[in-house]
């Protein structure tokens, strides 16, 4: 007799109470060689018997199901070497003996010539898929009543924590990785500043040889775990919930609740406009003083015949002090000077049009991409119904496959849908809208309310400004509008000057100090 082994493990607890891989193997080969039959090989899995998505037992199959190998029997120790689901088990016994294939055991062994070997199976296969699930409640209540005391129990720790290793009856403990932990902070560090969405962050940390993937960077940005908590999943009719947890927080929670605000868009890069704006000092958050530094204020004053003028001043006595109408005018002449270059603006034409060709051939390759998806959704459909046709599920397993596959149909539908619906002519609007503001950006600003004012000087300048003998000076431009226009040198040269001060820092830093010079 032509027989194939079968050998599985799925945890440590097993490998101590004498069920090791080693263990049965030999236990098999010595039950072939007493019984002197031909045993071709032996199949081993390290993996749970829930189901039979089990490489090796996929081979298995494919070795006994061929004709040519002539084999007679699956052997394994024990029933629940071979399987802890009932009717899963049933199912694969059956498809074996379709095949001239017979399943059995050395210990728990089964007569198929008895009529009613089916109770004996049944009570062995139930036996095994009553442990399972007791098993399963085990580890589920365990892992609850853990998490409530902080505990975090998931097998793979976040990304900056790793497993302390501990000798057998020592409880786990899930420490800092400092190294990995560093960029894990770096990244919710430059996220929050607002300047970079979440995939630049991710491409930017990439480069420091922080890689992840962007769907993981974002799970790992909203992960409350960074600050300490442990999430509790709902049990037996309770919430689920976040708790203190017994671990280390490597983010601080201020800094976390900030990245959340940025990433469910509560807030912005640029300053908000306050209850009480004053129209003519829009300017006033924007502005430090070029003798010692300190943000400028903004105030009027009231003239002999009573008329008012604003104006913005350092709270410092002997200051700086300027006329808001003069510093105003002149930032709007400021924006009107940033000529965009004919050829950045050409360029930027030319890349709008490769991105509509672009996104037109991306939502075709997509639509294709659905058709197929359907397609083999529907044959998946197909040969579930073959597969009661010809016995090898039930009606409830075939419900079940059927309806799984039909939500995802349904969904992929309204995808196609939606990507059909796709809008290029609002694209388009959209962006002709952006060149012409480029174009006109001073008398768009001019033209804007005073909320709006607040938010292009934010989004525009970077860093404070300096007015000086009726120019004004940064350190730091918004990034695309300095590679689209030409800004005028003067504008920039606080950075410049820093630059001079301390070779080799960042120019996009305003100095914390200035001499003081002759107004």
């Amino acid at each position: 007799m032509n027989i194939l082994g079968y050998v599985r493990v799925s945890t440590d607890e097993q490998a101590d109470k004498g069920f090791s891989i080693e263990y049965q193997k030999k236990y098999i080969q010595e039950h072939c060689r007493i019984k002197k039959n031909n045993l071709v090989a032996i199949y081993d899995d390290d993996c749970s018997a829930k189901n039979f998505n089990r490489p090796n037992f996929k081979a298995m199959k494919i070795h006994a199901f061929k004709k040519s190998n002539h084999i007679d029997m699956v052997l394994v120790t024990r029933w629940d070497r071979f399987a802890r689901n009932l009717t899963q088990a049933l199912v694969q016994i059956e498809k074996f003996r379709e095949h001239g294939v017979e399943v059995n055991s050395i210990e728990q062994y089964i007569d198929y010539n008895q009529p009613d070997y089916i109770v004996m199976l049944s009570m062995y296969l139930s036996t095994s898929h009553s442990e399972r699930l007791k098993i399963s409640r085990r580890v589920r209540e365990c892992n609850y009543a853990a998490r409530k005391h902080g505990k975090y129990t998931n097998g793979n720790p976040a990304k900056g924590y790793y497993w302390k290793k501990h000798v057998k009856g020592e409880e786990s403990e899930l420490l800092i990785d400092t190294p990995i932990a560093n960029k894990v902070h770096e990244s919710f560090e430059l996220f929050a500043t607002g300047l970079y969405s979440a995939d630049r962050v991710r491409q930017m940390m990439a480069e420091t040889g922080f890689v992840m993937k962007k769907q993981s960077f974002l799970n790992m940005l909203r992960n409350r775990l960074y600050i300490g908590e442990v999430h509790v999943p709902s049990y037996n009719g309770s919430k689920d919930e976040w708790v203190k947890g017994i671990h280390e927080p490597i983010i601080e929670r201020p800094l976390f609740e900030h990245v959340q605000e940025l990433l469910d868009g509560r807030k912005r890069n640029h300053p908000k406009a306050k209850s009480k704006v004053v129209p003519a000092l829009f300017l006033r958050n924007f502005l430090t003083c070029p003798i010692c530094g300190a943000n400028m204020t903004g105030s009027f004053s009231k003239s002999r015949n009573g008329s008012r003028y604003p104006y913005y001043h350092c709270n410092h006595s002997g200051h700086q002090r300027i006329s808001a109408d003069t510093a105003n005018q002149k930032f709007v002449q400021l924006l009107n000077s940033f000529v965009p270059d004919e050829n950045v603006l050409e360029l930027f034409s030319l890349v709008v049009d490769d991105l509509k060709h672009v996104a037109k051939h991306d939502i075709t390759k997509q639509l294709k991409a659905i058709d197929e998806e359907i397609t083999g959704l529907n044959k998946k459909i197909d040969e579930a119904d073959d597969m009661l046709m010809s016995k090898e599920i039930d009606k409830d397993t075939h419900k079940r496959i059927v309806s799984r596959h039909s939500q995802c149909i349904s969904e992929l539908m309204d995808k196609q849908k939606f990507l059909k619906d796709s809008d290029m002519k609002a694209i388009q609007e959209k962006m002709n809208f952006t060149k012409n503001i480029l174009t006109n950006l001073g008398d768009y600003f001019d033209e804007a309310n005073t909320e709006t004012k607040i938010k292009l000087v934010g989004s525009i300048i970077t860093q404070k400004m300096q007015f000086l003998e009726n120019t004004y000076r940064t350190a730091g431009v918004n990034e695309v509008l300095a590679k689209i226009a030409l800004i005028p040198n003067e504008l920039q040269s606080m950075e410049k000057e820093k630059a001079s001060v301390s070779a080799g820092l960042s120019t996009l830093a305003l100095p914390l100090g200035l001499e003081p010079r002759t107004l």
